[in-house]
C-alpha cells in the first residue's frame, strides 16, 4: 500500500465482491462462486458466438465500419468497446467468418469466403 501521491509503482487493485448479510447487518465478502458468477456476467452483451451467427446471416456485405458498428448495437445493446472486442476476436480466428479491407481510406467488413 502506497501512501504517497508519488506511486507510480503500485500494482493495481483486484475486484472484489461483497454482498449484504441480513443477519448481520453488514457486507460480507463474496464467495469465490458469487464471484465468478458477476465477473462472468459482464460479457453476457453479444457473446463471441451470438455474433458470429448474426454476421453470417446479414446480406448487406460489404459493410462499412460504421454500419456494422450500428447493426452490431442495435441488436445486442452493446458498447463501441464490445463490438471492437468480438471484431477483433472474429479476425484472429483460424478461420474467420469476416474480413476487413480498406477502400477509398474507409474500413470495410465482408463475409470471408471459404
Amino acid at each position: 500500500y502506497c501512501t504517497s501521491n508519488h506511486c507510480n509503482n503500485s500494482q493495481k487493485i483486484k475486484p472484489f465482491y461483497a454482498i449484504y448479510d441480513d443477519e448481520t447487518n453488514s457486507l460480507q465478502m463474496a464467495s469465490d462462486s458469487v464471484s465468478s458468477m458477476f465477473s462472468k456476467g459482464r460479457k453476457i452483451k453479444g457473446t463471441l458466438t451470438e455474433v458470429k451467427e448474426y454476421l453470417v446471416v446479414q446480406n448487406n456485405y460489404p459493410m462499412s465500419k460504421t454500419e456494422l458498428f450500428r447493426l452490431l448495437k442495435d441488436k445486442f445493446n452493446c458498447s463501441d468497446r464490445t463490438i471492437e472486442s468480438r471484431l477483433k476476436e472474429l479476425l484472429e480466428e483460424e478461420n474467420p467468418v469476416i474480413m476487413k479491407t480498406k477502400r477509398e481510406g474507409k474500413l470495410f467488413y465482408n463475409l470471408a469466403l471459404f
